[in-house]
């Protein structure tokens, strides 16, 4: 059984993330930050397991971790008139990059892009967060529609 739990280590994650897309090889002992993260995740794994297998292994347990966490917004986003999806700090950063790229700034949705790579509109990601139990960094929401400042 897989425990879920959110590991204290970026190195950790990057380790498992980098197995998951074959960038190993050999024996997993040889990696020893991965095999510490897939033991803090309750895979019982030896070290003998060979690359192969380990990646199959990174692969499921990244698909269990990403089903399993709330999704939440990431960052600020704009949708253009053709789908395109602008991201920047705050909604002002996207629409900047949209005006300096001469693209048209009629009919856009300002919104938000979530953990999950989603685009979703100011009372979406408002709704995640909330559902997450996020606290703005403003100090409050205002309404229920999210702002780039209750995310940062």
């Amino acid at each position: 059984m897989i425990k879920i739990a959110q590991s204290n280590s970026d190195t950790g994650v990057l380790a498992i993330e980098q197995a998951a897309k074959g960038c190993i090889s050999g024996k997993l002992k040889e990696w020893p930050i991965l095999l510490k993260e897939l033991l803090l995740y309750g895979i019982p794994v030896t070290g003998e397991e060979f690359a192969d297998e380990v990646k199959k292994i990174c692969i499921t347990l990244l698909k269990k971790i990403n089903d399993n966490q709330n999704e939440i917004c990431i960052c600020a986003a704009v949708k253009d008139n053709t789908g395109y999806i602008w991201r920047g700090h705050r909604h002002s950063d996207c629409i900047f990059l949209i005006n300096q790229q001469q693209r048209h700034f009629k009919n856009t949705d300002q919104g938000f892009v979530t953990s999950k790579n989603r685009f979703v509109t100011r009372e979406e990601g408002y709704q995640l967060q909330i559902a997450a139990d996020i606290p703005s960094a403003s100090g409050g929401y205002r309404g229920e529609r999210l702002y780039s400042e209750d995310l940062y």
